[in-house]
């Protein structure tokens, strides 16, 4: 490394009365190590988290475990969500790439020349360093907290530990004892006991004070509200009379009506009544209907049957004599002996619709 580019990096990094310190003991030695500087650098990076998705500044994390090496910059030791692989493996933040001015560089590690055109963005470590455990940022306030780093940004904004200012007398206090500091807080803005009569003055406990110690100004609060509350009073009694008289009246109206009320209650059961009459008709009638229907196709079934059947009948009884049966004619189709299955004709088909 050239003695030009490590006074530039020394320069860019340390800040104060350290880099004042720092080159003149460089300058004293004529030369200075790259794991020199390192060393040092990283004693002032402890921590350091270099992430442009990150709302919260992530300077005073602290890891559970120790953060492995690989998630480092291989110069300052920094956390970097983008690091700059080089095919050696190792890898270097945006920062320690752009601080050098030619197109490649010595690895600190094994010491091989680095490209900076070959340098590989590692995209997959953002989420790998977002799962390492880390502590509550509020560790020392009495948080005991752990949990992952992409989670501690939501926690640290609900923390009780974390410091908040209080927006009366702007002392920091933790969240979780802001609401008993606003009881007691001497800045918080009080209203007057008489509030409720009036009086519209709000201040400091001190400011309270000296306001209640002005006896005449609330007298004249008190007598102004009286005035009011008596007019409020006299426009009340006059509603409240206005109701009576309407009362009344409705009152009338509900006795002129109840009679009319009993006539429609006596015909709502009349119509009810009358309807239950009405749907047993209605079914009655449809009984009637279906009887009818039954007896037409019966006396359809007769009249297609009737001839077959006395025809068949005469075939079966000898020509000049007759039969027993035959002494007196049948009133209807059939007789006493014989069934309706005997005389049925085989190519007469009962109809389908009985």
């Amino acid at each position: 490394m050239s003695v030009a580019y490590t006074s530039f990096v020394i320069s860019r990094t340390l800040r104060g009365n350290n880099r004042k310190q720092f080159t003149s003991s460089w300058t004293a030695r004529g030369y200075f190590s790259f794991n020199q500087f390192e060393k040092f650098h990283r004693i002032h990076n402890i921590h350091i988290f270099t992430m442009t998705d990150e709302s919260v500044q992530l300077e005073n994390v602290e890891f559970v475990q120790s953060c492995p090496m690989q998630f480092r910059c291989r110069r300052c030791s920094s956390l970097d969500s983008s690091l700059n692989r080089a095919r050696c493996g190792h890898g270097f933040c945006g920062r320690c790439v752009n601080m050098v001015r030619a197109a490649r560089f010595q690895c600190p590690v094994d010491s091989r020349s680095v490209e900076k055109k070959e340098l590989v963005v590692d995209k997959e470590i953002k989420d790998k360093i977002l799962e390492l455990a880390v502590y509550c940022l509020q560790k020392k306030r009495g948080c005991k907290k752990t949990l992952i780093l992409k989670e501690l940004e939501g926690h640290n904004d609900v923390c009780g530990k974390r410091p908040v200012t209080c927006p009366h007398c702007k002392a920091e206090v933790k969240r979780e004892q802001l609401p008993t500091h606003e009881i007691s807080c001497p800045m918080k803005p009080r209203s007057c006991v008489l509030s409720e009569a009036g009086c519209q003055f709000k201040g400091t406990a001190e400011e309270l004070e000296n306001h209640s110690s002005d006896v005449q100004s609330h007298i004249q609060v008190i007598a102004e509200s009286m005035s009011q509350y008596r007019l409020n009073i006299r426009n009340l009694e006059q509603k409240v009379e206005e109701s009576v008289s309407e009362n009344l009246k409705l009152k009338e109206q509900l006795q002129d009506i109840y009679p009319v009320l009993g006539t429609v209650k006596s015909l709502d059961k009349t119509v009810t009544l009358l309807l239950e009459k009405v749907k047993k008709l209605e079914i009655a009638e449809q009984t009637v209907e279906e009887m009818n229907e039954t007896l037409i196709r019966l006396r359809e079934y007769m009249q297609r049957t009737q001839p077959a059947v006395v025809q068949d009948h005469k075939s079966k009884s000898p020509q000049g004599t007759k039969s027993p049966e035959s002494k007196s004619p049948p009133r209807g189709l059939f007789n006493h002996n014989t069934s309706f299955e005997d005389h049925k004709p085989k190519h007469a088909a009962p109809p389908t619709d009985l």
